[in-house]
Order: structure tokens, then C-alpha cells, then sequence
């Protein structure tokens, strides 16, 4: 008999989650993140939005001109693997 605890352990699993971090987690992982939310179909605008509104003070100025010209390389392939 599956209980609820088997069931939300099953649902945890069909889960896919990655964490992402640097010593402060305001410059290099969100924008780690941030190319992998692009190479996802977001907008470089929306992922900016996305991100800071979740961590407030993400990117300096440097960050935010790579993130805002980055094209994604991606496209059109299938797959949810990114290597760069």
C-alpha cells in the first residue's frame, strides 16, 4: 500500500532541480543561471526580472550588458543538457 509519504517522495524525484552557488550568489551563479534560463526560451529581459525579484541585488553592471546581449546557442535542439 503507498502511503502519502511514498508519494511525495516519487514526486521529489520526477523533480529535476539543480543548485547553483558562489560565495555570495550575487554575480556568478545568478548569471550561470540566468544563460541557462535563456538557453531555456526565457526572454534575457524576463530572466533578469526572474532573478532579482528571487535574489535581490543580483549582477553588477557587467553582468547585466553580458546577460542583456547573450544569444542563446541552443536553439531549436532538443534535450535539457547545456554545455558551453
Amino acid at each position: 500500500m503507498a502511503t502519502s509519504t511514498d508519494k511525495d517522495e516519487s514526486d521529489a524525484r520526477d523533480k529535476k532541480t539543480i543548485a547553483v552557488h558562489c560565495v555570495a550568489g550575487l554575480g556568478r551563479a545568478p548569471v550561470m543561471v540566468a544563460i541557462a534560463l535563456i538557453e531555456a526560451g526565457m526572454s534575457n529581459l524576463d530572466v533578469i526580472d526572474f532573478i532579482r525579484k528571487r535574489r535581490r541585488g543580483a549582477f553588477n553592471s557587467k553582468q547585466l550588458k553580458y546577460i542583456q546581449s547573450y544569444k542563446p546557442r541552443n536553439v531549436g535542439k532538443k534535450g535539457d543538457c547545456i554545455i558551453m
